[in-house]
């Protein structure tokens, strides 16, 4: 379940400007995965499997008026926490792809506030965009 997996961070990322669509933004999330895979784990990023890569998924709100994306990011461990802050603060990621955007960073609290936060618009026919769908299938298999 999405809601107890242990997210590294939570992320609101808004892009402060109107049209956006929908698809933009999954474009946008797409191309901002690979930025934050390629800085964290090299050129070939894109041959770990996907337990070794960042993860996310994000919720859509405010599409009509203010278009912001509520997201949790889990990264795998170590030295890789401090690097992808690094990403967010120091080289303004958002900013390539939201030149006008802004950006929140947290270490989301333990228990379901955040959570709560991040889906307080949601439905049951709410759609949701997740990391998964951009990588391949053959991603998710065991090593062999």
């Amino acid at each position: 379940m999405l809601g107890q997996e242990r997210w590294s961070f939570a992320l609101t990322l808004a892009y402060n400007d109107w049209p956006i669509s929908r698809d933009r933004m999954r474009r946008d999330l797409r191309a901002l995965h690979c930025i934050v895979d390629r800085n964290l784990f090299g050129t070939r990023f894109h041959r770990l499997p996907a337990s070794e890569r960042t993860r996310f998924v994000a919720f859509v709100e405010g599409e009509d008026h203010h278009p912001h994306l509520h997201a949790g990011w889990r990264v795998p461990g170590g030295r890789r926490l401090m690097d992808f802050v690094r990403l967010w603060k120091v080289d303004h990621i958002w900013s390539r792809i939201a030149p006008r955007g802004s950006f929140e960073i947290r270490i989301p609290e333990p228990g379901r506030g955040w959570w709560s936060y991040c889906t307080k618009h949601t439905t049951a026919d709410s759609e949701w965009i997740s990391s998964d769908e951009f990588l391949p299938a053959d991603a998710f298999a065991a090593p062999s």
